[in-house]
This record gives structure tokens, sequence and C-alpha cells, in this order.
């Protein structure tokens, strides 16, 4: 609930400086893009969605070397990382700990 209350005053403070607001102003991929950011880090976690962030940019901009195959082989890893770890990536550091 408190990210939600975050995500709902950033989005307030966006109109209040864009004076306007528009369907176009939300693509789609934008959306999949920050759902995709909470669920690699980790849903449960606090810090889950800025380790997805980071994980999710700069796992892109590594592959950009990959030419035309890079959308090929960034999907397949994170569907990978996903169904090896549905809890997230943080979710390593509880099974350490147990």
């Amino acid at each position: 609930s408190i990210s939600s209350f975050l995500g709902g005053i950033a989005g307030a403070i966006f109109v209040g400086i864009s004076q306007s607001i528009y369907p176009a102003s939300f693509p789609v991929k934008d959306s999949v893009d920050f759902m995709l950011n909470c669920f690699l880090g980790g849903l449960g976690y606090v810090f889950g969605p800025m380790l997805g962030t980071l994980v999710n940019y700069f796992g892109w901009d590594l592959l950009f070397s990959a030419g035309e195959y890079q959308l090929l082989i960034y999907s397949t890893l994170l569907i990978g990382l996903m169904l090896a770890l549905p809890n997230g990536l943080l979710s390593i550091f509880s099974k350490a700990k147990n």
C-alpha cells in the first residue's frame, strides 16, 4: 500500500508538471517494464523493484552487441531467471539464510 501511495503521488506530480494527461503518455510497454522490474527483484522485498530495474536496464544494454538477436537472448534469459527464481533475485539471500 505504501508503494501504491508513492505511485499515486508521482502520478499527481507528473500531471501537475505536464499540465495535461493523455493515454499516449503511458504506453503499455512502460507498464510491462514496471511490473517486470518488480517481479525480477522480488515482490516481497523493499529493494526488489530497485534491483529489478538495475538488472532490466543494464541487462538490455549489455546485450547491445548481439544485434538482431538482442531481444531473443534477453527475453530467454529473463524467462529462465523468472522460472529459476519465482520469488525474485532477492530470494537468493532468503534461501541462503535458511
